[in-house]
């Protein structure tokens, strides 16, 4: 149990989130009373608690994130370790907790998880769950996107599905459109047709049109990126064949 204990904090500390006692005590189904008699002294030299100022709360972390890390990496050693190890935190977790939900919004970010699984559908697993556990928590549906454009093995079909769900109920997110085109320029990317390239090109800008604060620096990056792969598209056909009409399409792109 007390090995446990130190896990179940490793795991939500290698984001840098402090801990907080009642986390734990849902998490391990043990009394708040009993944790708070059996837990309130640091552990074997690892964990370390303080007061928040302002709550009054205890507090847990380790000595680092990065020390959070090695151990989270040392205990739970294949994915399906680390997919049990996840899932036992977010079963824990009670999102109606203002503490719990940001915990879980550090756990279940997609480039997170797409870092922290090696197999994707281990990782798609996880997001099942917790999107039936809160399933009035759109942004599990834009951080599977994300996942899925993140991981090596992930698919922007599934991207654009997500993200797509996540769209229908809350149309004007900005965070939730940006995902989204960046979803298509992602696919424009892998398209072989260049007229497909162009039509996910545009459907990309077009959706970054609908935010409101264009002066957003995603936004910026996310224009910037589409010119860069436009005029890479150039290029490449200008070295193909030295044509004029290839010259103005670079000039365009420029």
């Amino acid at each position: 149990t007390w090995r446990m204990w130190d896990l179940d904090i490793c795991t939500l500390h290698r984001y840098d989130v402090p801990v907080r006692a009642g986390i734990v005590s849902r998490i391990s189904g043990i009394s708040f009373r009993d944790f708070e008699t059996e837990f309130f002294e640091p552990l074997q030299d690892l964990i370390f608690s303080k007061q928040n100022a302002t709550t009054g709360d205890w507090e847990y972390t380790t000595r680092h994130s990065i020390v959070s890390e090695m151990v989270f990496t040392q205990v739970c050693r294949t994915d399906n370790d680390r997919r049990d190890q996840v899932v036992r935190v977010i079963d824990g977790l009670d999102a109606s907790y203002r503490s719990d939900e940001i915990a879980l919004s550090h756990l279940i970010r997609g480039k997170n998880l797409a870092d922290t699984f090696e197999d994707i559908s281990l990782a798609r697993q996880v997001f099942d769950i917790a999107v039936r556990r809160n399933p009035t928590k759109l942004y599990l549906l834009q951080q599977r996107a994300i996942l899925e454009y993140s991981h090596k093995r992930g698919s922007l079909e599934e991207a654009e599905r997500a993200i797509s769900a996540a769209l229908v109920s809350d149309p004007d997110n900005p965070t939730f459109l940006h995902t989204q085109a960046q979803v298509f320029r992602r696919m424009a990317l892998g398209a072989s047709s260049e007229l497909v390239r162009q039509t996910l090109r545009s459907r990309s800008r077009t959706t970054l049109d609908r935010i409101s604060d264009q002066n957003n620096a995603y936004v910026l990056g996310t224009r910037a990126r589409l010119r860069v792969d436009a005029v890479s598209d150039a290029l490449e056909k200008l070295k193909r064949n030295q044509d004029p009409v290839y010259e103005d399409d670079l000039a365009d792109a420029i």
